[in-house]
């Protein structure tokens, strides 16, 4: 029986948190819930589905392990037994770890050194980039003709399974309890759903701070299977009282940059932004051990859905990484996007994206 407490509990929260959502859900279409999703057959929103969703933010950490983004060789079984267990006894893992230590790392605002500041990444990838991904795939749901109440499930359910492959992979194979674990699948993956539910947070974040999944084209690779350029990013632009065209940028993820962004003709607008980009990323049982390393990059965009990025860091595996969304360029390549990284050691990898495939490409490379 005891197998199954995590399961059980997993299931009886997604449950809990549909009965939370639906009571909000609009039971009608043609309403104004059409926030996020627009359904753009080109740039980064030609890409949008579940599948892509949950390969960018399942394989999110692969990009920071150089040596093992193999998807065929990550141990699942083993990584997802152990956050499973650790979320099924919450209290005891919590109590190993230390109950003041994991409020002042992973829940609140307490700690700020690189080590040991877990709470950064769970405010803003699990908080609000989890409740966007809600928000959003309820929306690509609902418009593919599945009810409010199915969308709703559906949505939670796709969150939850990203949020899981996440959670295995960051594990790598420890078999200590996993506090991580508990803060993201039960307080801000919860929280980020409960909160974007509410449909003038949904509005604040579409509309005044232009919230949109930036998230790269994962890929696996010939002839090992690995995965490449799956990564799970969003962009922000706030508007200047003085400058109408002129906005405020951010952009974050295992990159955290800040610039400003151009509005020009015909809905393109182009953003530079400078800041740091995680070189290596992984938790241990007396915190996270995380090396950051100084980038910047120049996007295009059309109608905030992402067509071009072109960023430079200081990393031996992606000094150049270029990522060119399908029809960014109108139909020219016919429906296909392409990226490469090209790293400091001249060694590269590239693949293809299809808008109408099903959100993960292919590729190969010398690396």
């Amino acid at each position: 029986m005891a197998r199954w407490r995590a399961p059980i509990a997993l299931s009886c929260f997604v449950a809990a948190l549909w009965a939370s959502t639906d009571a909000r859900a609009e039971d009608r279409r043609g309403d104004d819930d059409r926030l996020f999703y627009k359904g753009r057959d080109y740039g980064s929103e030609s890409l949008y589905n579940p599948l892509w969703v949950v390969a960018n933010r399942g394989f999110d950490v692969l990009q920071v392990r150089p040596g093992n983004r193999s998807v065929y060789e990550q141990a699942y079984l083993t990584d997802v037994r152990n956050v499973l267990e650790s979320v099924s006894s919450p209290f005891k893992a919590i109590s190993a770890y230390g109950t003041e230590r994991f409020v002042r790392e992973e829940l609140l605002p307490l700690s700020w050194r690189p080590s040991t500041a877990r709470w950064i990444p769970n405010y803003s990838l699990h908080l609000l980039g989890g409740g966007q991904a809600y928000a959003e795939l309820r929306e690509w749901y609902m418009a593919h003709d599945a009810s409010a109440p199915v969308s709703t499930v559906f949505s939670i359910a796709t969150v939850y399974t990203a949020a899981l492959v996440n959670e295995a992979i960051e594990n790598k194979r420890a078999r200590t309890p996993n506090t991580d674990a508990i803060a993201d699948l039960c307080v801000f993956d919860l929280l980020g759903i409960v909160l974007f539910s509410v449909k003038p947070v949904r509005r604040f974040f579409a509309k005044q701070l232009h919230m949109v999944d930036w998230s790269l084209q994962p890929t696996v690779t010939f002839p090992h299977g690995d995965m490449y350029n799956a990564g799970n990013y969003y962009a922000y632009k706030l508007a200047l009282p003085f400058e109408e065209r002129l906005r405020l940028f951010g952009y974050m993820g295992f990159s955290s940059m800040g610039g400003l962004s151009l509005v020009l003709a015909r809905g393109y607008s182009v953003s530079a932004a400078f800041g740091g980009r995680v070189g290596s990323f992984d938790y241990t049982p007396t915190g996270v051990a995380i090396t950051t390393r100084p980038t910047g990059a120049i996007f295009v965009d059309r109608n905030d859905s992402l067509l071009v990025k072109v960023q430079v860091a200081d990393q031996r595996d992606y000094a150049l990484d270029v990522n060119v969304y399908p029809n960014a360029f109108g139909g020219f390549f016919g429906g296909f996007g392409f990226f490469t990284w090209v790293g400091s050691d001249g060694k590269y990898v590239g693949g293809l994206s299809y808008a109408k495939g099903l959100g993960v490409g292919v590729g190969a490379g010398t690396r």
